[in-house]
């Protein structure tokens, strides 16, 4: 049996002349069953999606990451395999999923695969000797071409953010051209990697107007521009130091070397291992020597009272969490967006995890299997929604993501979508609006999308990037996406969302408990687009406790003082009483 398999850098019209090689032909790019079937037409052959990861595998996952936990230590007594392995999730929940579809073929299959990336080097390690690549020379080889992908092409200051990240990770040069932000007064410490963690940060300060914050990013994009007068401003990079201990490093490097021994002993890690996951771990270690060692030069020269962590999930802002808890200062921590599957993979390491709402509280603890106990309600501030005439909600948006990123084909999507909602906004006067994520590059959606809708539909279209502003949900009719977490937004606006829930192959369950908590409506199929207009008049008012509830002032206050532990014993001893 002959296999090819498909990623979402391949286009299956193209290989419709090479029908006759090949038994059957499989997609790893969470394709659908309509678009598989569109092409089993065009090519002849059956064509089916590979079955995709379950909630159940990030459980699963989880447990596997933790093998390798309380094996390398350094000085401080921080795990660091605990610190970076969350970063190798993805790459695992795709090992598992390939080695699911390769024990449901024949044991003599052979497959042949276009793309010599990640998937061909884990199926090369589990079906060795029956897995083959196409030459450059070969007809399915020409498709590829050294060109950059239109997609991936980035704006000049994402470039100088990759070089910094890249080339400057232990802020020798960085650390030359910025300057610190001092305080004679107690702060607390703010960690932020980009502008979304950020913004985050400063809402929950602009609670507390008389509390001194410090906002630390860790690379340019944690920057912002509107900054609150109780808030100073620094780059980690400031902080860092010349060197790091030579003695450390090379302890921390034996140990991970003896990890690496430990992992043969696990299938899923020692693919990992095999396919070359683990090779920067060395470089990791010791640009993480030096993030570890900038931190602590912040709690050393600036009065840190307590630290509120907006992603803890990235191990650069998660360290300060570590350092603050060993000195027994408070640690609150939340996520930016709406929700994160990542807490199924890993707990939080503050006294207190804030949630916005109802419906993020029962994500954290029924989805991901979080303590109820550490778990509370306080989301951060924010502006009300600007008041529009509903007779001028002519807008329609579609939210889009850097789908690429996920290994899907955007064409496909915008395909299944754009078409349908523009025809919806010039029957009814309006204009649809292509809200792009910040990983996309504008330039190129706009030439995808110019060539799949007519001219007529295309005078309707217009692209935004950019934050995300509430004047332009005030005027908007409804908003459609797939996973984004601005479904949530749109609620918190009062305005109608819809989820192309047969395009998501993300097995986060977002879409699910956005639908469950009425934050949104399921569309089943392309052809469910055209019923929106009749669906919007018996869509549910959200109520807003379930999506957000700002926290109060002096609940604030005493998080960030050190009350959480005692209101914890309180409450467990006032159930114990009854």
């Amino acid at each position: 049996m002959r296999i090819l398999l498909l990623t979402h850098n391949d286009h299956p019209e193209k290989i419709a002349d090479l029908r006759q090689s090949f038994d059957f032909i499989f997609d790893l790019s969470g394709s659908y069953s309509s678009s598989c079937q569109r092409w089993s037409e065009l090519i002849g052959l059956p064509v089916e999606p590979v079955p995709k990861s379950q909630f159940a595998d990030f459980r699963l996952v989880g447990k596997i990451l933790n093998h390798g936990t309380d094996h390398v230590i350094d000085d401080l007594g921080f795990d660091w395999w605990d610190l970076i392995s969350i970063e190798y999730y993805e790459q695992m929940l795709e090992t598992l999923r390939l080695e699911r579809f390769v024990s449901s073929c024949d044991a003599n299959a052979e497959f042949f695969v276009i793309d010599s990336g990640f998937c061909a080097r884990v199926l090369k390690y589990m079906a060795p000797g029956r897995v083959h690549e196409f030459t450059r020379a070969s007809p399915l080889g020409r498709q590829r071409t050294t060109r950059v992908p239109r997609h991936l092409r980035l704006r000049p200051s994402q470039i100088l953010e990759i070089l910094g990240d890249k080339y400057d990770s232990n802020y020798r040069l960085r650390r030359l051209l910025t300057k610190r932000a001092g305080s004679s007064d107690a702060v607390v410490l703010l960690p932020s990697a980009y502008g979304n963690a950020s913004s985050t940060a400063l809402n929950y300060a602009r609670i507390l107007p008389d509390k001194k914050f410090l906002l630390v990013s860790t690379r340019r994009s944690g920057r912002v521009k509107l900054i609150p007068e109780n808030v100073a401003c620094s780059a980690l990079a400031s902080y860092s130091p010349a060197n790091v201990s030579s003695r450390e490093l090379q302890q921390l490097l034996f140990s991970w070397h003896r990890l690496l021994q430990e992992f043969r002993r696990d299938r899923a890690l020692s693919i990992l291992a095999e396919v070359g996951c683990f090779d920067l771990v060395r470089h990791i270690l010791q640009q993480g020597l030096f993030i570890r060692d900038a931190w602590l030069q912040v709690f050393a020269s600036q009065p840190v009272s307590a630290v509120l962590a907006t992603d803890e999930m990235n191990w650069h802002t998660r360290l300060p969490l570590l350092i603050a808890h060993a000195k027994g200062l408070p640690t609150v921590a939340c996520h930016h967006g709406a929700l994160d599957r990542r807490y199924s993979l890993r707990g939080t390491s503050a006294d207190c995890l804030l949630v916005k709402g109802s419906m993020e509280r029962n994500y954290v603890i029924e989805v991901c299997r979080r303590p109820a106990k550490q778990v509370e309600v306080g989301a951060p501030s924010r502006k009300q929604p600007a008041r529009i005439n509903h007779q001028h909600k002519k807008a329609i948006i579609f939210f889009s993501e850097p789908y690429e990123h996920f290994g899907q084909r955007c064409r496909e999507r915008y395909q299944q979508v754009l078409p349908a909602l523009a025809q919806l906004a010039d029957s009814n006067g309006g204009a649809l609006i292509l809200k792009l994520h910040p990983f996309e590059n504008r330039r190129a959606r706009k030439h995808l999308v110019e060539d799949l809708l007519g001219r007529k539909l295309r005078s309707r279209l217009t692209i935004m990037d950019g934050p995300l502003e509430g004047e332009l949900l005030a005027q908007t009719w409804f908003g459609v996406t797939i996973t984004s977490t601005a479904a949530m937004d749109c609620a918190l606006h009062r305005v109608p969302v819809f989820l192309c829930k047969w395009l998501d192959s993300s097995s986060s369950l977002y879409a699910e408990q956005f639908i469950s908590f009425e934050v949104a409506k399921e569309l089943s199929s392309g052809d469910a687009i055209s019923e929106i207009p009749r669906m919007l008049e018996n869509f549910p008012i959200v109520e807003r406790e379930r999506i957000w509830q700002t926290i109060r002032p002096e609940r604030l206050r005493e998080l960030l003082s050190g009350n959480r532990a005692l209101d914890v014993q309180m409450a467990e001893a006032e159930r114990a009483w009854v």
